[in-house]
């Protein structure tokens, strides 16, 4: 009795491991199903890439830059102590914090208002506009990020012209040399590497989800195809196969429809 029961045990491990093996994913001939189907797995690569492309440049607002230089430099009527600092160092970095005090921003703005009929806000104008110094330097770099790339331009030497009044009126010298005004630029800074690197997240996206719906059809598909399956699944060994005559087939196939034709014409 204890030997009928370890056989009945052993046979049901041996289905129970049979079942088990069927269920796991042989990862060569799955890579192989993968590769006879490159066609797909590109496609969709292609079409998520496009797709999150377009959805990133309807996403993104872009926003466009102006740059303007001043030169700090002792002119006019400066008095001989103040020759004495060092403009470098102490200097610019003072008229780097006046160049964002309400004077300087409120009469930019009324320039603008004057010019382009846009009315600014203090906020918008505060923080829109960046400024710096350039080291070892007495230049002073303003630059204006907005959305419109002529509204940037002209807020930007809206800026440079207030500044420059003001220091004069503070130092009560001359106005500083202007190295460069602004110009228009209509390139956008913020659509190139943020639109590639949603272009690659997109394409692998559209990768990672064909190889999903493939890898499922891959595990849904039982039917047995080839020799090796039968012995993989079924666990019986092929000794003959019989090749299929694909001519013979096309020729019965040819003949059952000129029979349904003339049966028909009868």
């Amino acid at each position: 009795m204890a030997k009928v029961n370890n056989i009945n045990n052993l046979d049901t491990e041996k289905t129970n491991n049979r079942g088990f093996a069927e269920d796991q994913i042989d990862l060569v001939d799955f890579f192989l199903y993968l590769l006879r189907r490159w066609y797909l797995l590109i496609a969709c690569i292609v079409i998520g890439a496009i797709v999150m492309g377009v959805a990133t440049k309807q996403e993104i607002t872009p926003m466009y830059q102006s740059q303007a230089m001043m030169f700090v430099s002792k002119t006019g009527n400066i008095t001989d102590q103040w020759m004495d600092f060092q403009i470098g160092s102490l200097m610019t970095k003072d008229f780097v914090v006046i160049s964002k005090s309400k004077p300087v921003i409120d009469t930019a703005i009324q320039t603008v208002f004057e010019k382009d009929g846009i009315q600014l806000t203090r906020g918008e104008a505060m923080a829109a506009i960046s400024v710096d110094e350039i080291e070892e330097t007495h230049i002073i770099v303003f630059t204006v990020t907005m959305t419109d790339p002529d509204l940037a331009c002209d807020f930007c030497n809206a800026i440079l012209d207030a500044m420059a009044d003001q220091i004069a009126y503070i130092l009560n010298s001359d106005k500083p040399t202007i190295v460069e005004r602004a110009e228009p630029n209509p390139v956008a800074i913020n659509l190139g590497q943020n639109n590639s690197r949603q272009v690659i997240i997109g394409g692998a996206a559209g990768f990672a989800l064909c190889a999903m719906v493939l890898c499922i059809i891959y595990m849904l598909d039982d039917k047995i195809k080839t020799a090796e399956d039968i012995e993989k699944y079924i666990g019986a060994t092929v000794l003959v196969s019989i090749p299929l005559d694909k001519s013979q087939t096309f020729k019965k196939s040819k003949s059952k429809k000129a029979n349904k034709k003339a049966n028909s014409s009868i």
